[in-house]
């Protein structure tokens, strides 16, 4: 992912291949994957499918990136070099996103014809680790969704890299590698009851004005979300201001039509920033489409980048 001087880029996360068809007239990139290698994804493909989405996309001009982003243990980083890495190459994808530093160093010493996106979470906040890891061969970022917008304006000139920021969606928080939803049904004496992207539970903090945590447990843990979801199109002149200009949309939690929509709602505000058409006025409008196309029983709102920073503790 190349810095670009004007267009803005959005990275979208199909929850299926018709899915993915529809969103390639909207987005430059599509994030896909398979649980054995990735979280935090709504979906889970196949092979056969990834090696349709990634034909798909070549054959819209557009790009896919493998996440490769669950925490993998040695036996995990034996499977990807062996199989899954063959796999994603003789396919032709384009980037992986990770969080790894062994699967920087495969990709290093084999000299893998791989962007990579580094990706971990809370930790991308500081330009001297993330230039680290630039000076290894990472060519993006997704920066923490903690960063308040006065953070990033004296962040992103120091950076070497390209940053990715998210613009909308669940807000990851917390990641453990331990199935802690089992555990406690088995101690409690409770029948267990599953849990995934589609049917999270609900966590509620004894922090006043707090909402609930969303959690899921999957087959790499548990994944807990903040209980404030992403709409940063309210402030999307500025973030272009900043020159951040690439943009991900995770889809977890939400509809399949309305990720599609809601996409699109930020499509069109993207377009009208670098066409010089953007209006308060239509920022306004397609943000309530937003809105109202989001999960009713989930908060939205600007999560970190309105704050002062000398209040966050």
């Amino acid at each position: 992912m190349q810095n670009t001087e004007s267009e803005i880029k959005l990275i979208t996360y199909p929850r299926s291949v018709t899915q993915a068809e529809t969103l390639l007239a909207l987005s430059d990139y599509l994030v896909i994957g398979e649980d054995s290698f990735s979280m935090r994804l709504a979906t889970s493909f196949s092979r056969a499918e990834q090696a349709q989405l990634i034909k798909l996309a070549h054959k819209a001009g557009k790009q896919v990136v493998i996440a490769l982003n669950a925490m993998l243990h040695n036996r995990d980083i034996k499977a990807l070099e062996e199989d899954y890495l063959p796999f994603i190459l003789e396919q032709g994808a384009d980037a992986i996103l990770t969080g790894d530093p062994g699967i920087v160093l495969i990709c290093r010493a084999q000299n893998l014809p791989l962007e990579i996106i580094w990706d971990t979470q809370t930790l991308n906040t500081s330009s001297g680790n993330l230039n680290f890891w630039a000076g290894q061969g990472v060519t993006a970022a997704i920066l923490a969704a903690e960063l308040p917008e006065a953070e990033l304006r004296a962040l992103l000139p120091k950076l070497k890299l390209t940053p990715l920021i998210q613009v909308y969606g669940a807000v990851g928080a917390q990641v453990s590698g331990r199935h802690l939803l089992s555990a406690y049904f088995d101690a409690s004496g409770k029948e267990r009851l599953d849990s995934g992207p589609d049917f999270p539970f609900a966590m509620q903090s004894d922090e006043p004005g707090s909402g609930p945590y969303s959690l899921y447990e999957d087959i790499r843990g548990t994944q807990i979300f903040a209980d404030q979801d992403l709409n940063l199109l309210p402030v999307a002149p500025e973030l272009y201001q900043l020159g951040l200009r690439h943009w991900t949309l995770p889809s977890l939690f939400v509809d399949v039509d309305a990720y599609v929509e809601i996409a699109a709602c930020f499509r069109e505000a993207a377009d009208a920033i670098v066409q010089g058409s953007w209006t308060e006025d239509s920022g306004r409008a397609l943000s309530g489409q937003v809105i109202s196309l989001h999960p009713v029983e989930r908060q939205l709102g600007l999560g970190f980048y309105a704050l002062d920073p000398r209040t966050i503790v």
